[in-house]
């Protein structure tokens, strides 16, 4: 129980999304994550060479090997090690503290559930019919909900009146930043004051932000020395 615990963490920092996604609780979504396991487990062996060099998690699930009809080792893993691969995180192990910031784990899980949604489990199929809407979205990546739209049919968008927020339960000190007064040197210090590094905390404003990323980014046609430092998260934002 204990490992598929520990593998559920790894996969699914935050179970609560996953449930989201599956308009379930987490006892039905826990059950069927265990029959996940054991499907994806069963009929793999260890490579055991390849275990014992293996140096990082994606190695580990390099070396598992389905059987052939001769009982000789497959050449590569199975599909379904190949599905497993794809939704385990990059973020930090659990002995080294898990996932710091759920942010990003959240948005993992909208790429997760479209995986989940291709590896049928006979009696769970429900749990992925569903459709990854607008109004999901938000919810998944900020905890928005309960808000009403003029057309309930029209798409969001990013301007709208309701501006995309953090979570109000998150404990985390907003980047504010003065567009009128804006430099480079304003910039590094309100990202000190919020305790973020500069990719973390432009990310985050921007998130919160989506109307001024505009004039960020005019800012950077003016200001090279602005745009040598915002060139490595030009795509994210």
């Amino acid at each position: 129980r204990l490992l598929v615990i520990c593998l559920r963490e790894e996969v699914v920092p935050d179970p609560d999304v996953m449930c989201t996604l599956s308009d379930c609780r987490q006892k039905e979504y826990l059950t069927w994550w265990g029959q996940w396991i054991l499907f994806t487990a069963t009929g793999v062996f260890p490579d055991r060479a390849k275990v014992i060099s293996a140096t990082t998690r994606k190695e580990l699930l390099d070396s598992l090997r389905g059987l052939g009809e001769d009982a000789s080792p497959l050449p590569s893993p199975p599909r379904r090690i190949g599905a497993l691969q794809s939704v385990t995180t990059q973020s930090a192990t659990l002995t080294e503290g898990g996932a710091r910031f759920l942010h990003i784990e959240r948005e993992r899980a909208l790429q997760t559930f479209q995986v989940f949604k291709q590896q049928a489990i006979p009696g769970f199929t429900h749990l992925f019919d569903g459709e990854v809407t607008d109004i999901v979205m938000l919810r998944v990546r900020f905890g928005q909900s309960g808000f009403r739209t003029l057309d309930h049919r029209r798409r969001l968008h990013p301007r709208a009146k309701y501006y995309l927020n953090l979570h109000p339960s998150l404990p985390l000190k907003k980047v504010e930043i003065d567009m009128g007064k804006f430099s480079l040197s304003q910039l590094l210090s309100v990202l000190k004051q919020a305790r973020h590094s500069f990719n973390e905390g432009m990310l985050e404003w921007g998130r919160t932000n989506l109307p001024l990323i505009d004039e960020l980014f005019e800012i950077c046609r003016k200001d090279p020395v602005i745009a040598k430092k915002v060139r490595a998260i030009y795509e994210p934002l």
